[in-house]
């Protein structure tokens, strides 16, 4: 179902990004309907909140989704200067101008044909009703070979959701066969097991576990200077 996939998208975007609490720019699937002045006075996305926590449940998540889409799609949208006229929504900016947009639509194909990407980075469109989704990328922001990983992690945590729904969201696995195949190669023999679990995680928990185990190991080397795992870790941080 349509809702099942936005929560499925969130999710896979708060696991990449490592943010539990943000928002997606928005197209209600009564606000993709309007005729082409409707974008002249109203905001043509609105925002969407996502709050993430990693040891809820898929379900529970998906439950928390679901009002906040139904509360979306009720108020549609608002007045283009809105937010310039009230102080306390500036913060909300223009999410005109988000990175990554979600567009409902009766009909994700049709939809996906107007291209209502913008200049958007992403736009996935999903079928109100149905498994239908398309995916839509601006080539100088996001090349072929990154939407196509993007579509792998997103097929594997929809397969991984299909088969587990009661587990933890922050465990649910993102990596495909290409991905593991590559971590193969960078990760120690440390025996099947927990090799296995290791490539379970995505790359910056496994780095993490890696800093834990080899903290003075050299981890870096550009140009003659070196970084330990564990100086590598403290500039990460000091940058996040």
């Amino acid at each position: 179902e349509g809702d099942d996939l936005v929560t499925a998208l969130s999710l896979l975007l708060a696991r990449l990004a490592r943010k539990d609490d943000f928002s997606l720019a928005y197209l209600p699937s009564a606000a993709s309907e309007q005729p082409d002045w409707f974008t002249r006075y109203f905001a043509s996305v609105v925002p969407l909140p996502v709050h993430v926590q990693l040891q809820q449940p898929y379900a529970e998540l998906r439950d928390q989704m679901a009002r906040a889409i139904a509360d979306t799609e009720t108020r549609l949208s608002y007045l283009n200067d809105l937010p310039a006229r009230e102080p306390d929504l500036r913060a909300v900016g223009d999410c005109a101008g988000y990175p990554i947009r979600v567009l409902r639509a009766a009909d994700a194909d049709e939809l996906t044909a107007r291209r209502h990407g913008g200049s958007a980075a992403l736009t996935i469109v999903v079928a109100t009703s149905g498994g239908a989704v398309g995916f839509l990328a601006d080539q100088a922001q996001l090349d072929r070979a990154g939407l196509n990983r993007l579509l792998e992690w997103f097929s594997v945590l929809c397969e991984a959701i299909k088969a587990d729904p009661a587990r933890p969201v922050g465990k649910l696995p993102l990596l495909g066969a290409s991905d593991r195949k590559q971590l193969e190669t960078w990760v120690p023999a440390y025996g099947e097991a927990q090799r296995n679990a290791l490539v379970t995680d995505c790359v910056h928990q496994q780095f993490e576990a890696q800093v834990q185990r080899t903290p003075s190991r050299e981890a870096a080397l550009f140009e003659g200077r070196s970084l330990s795992y564990a100086q590598l870790n403290d500039a990460a941080n000091r940058l996040a």
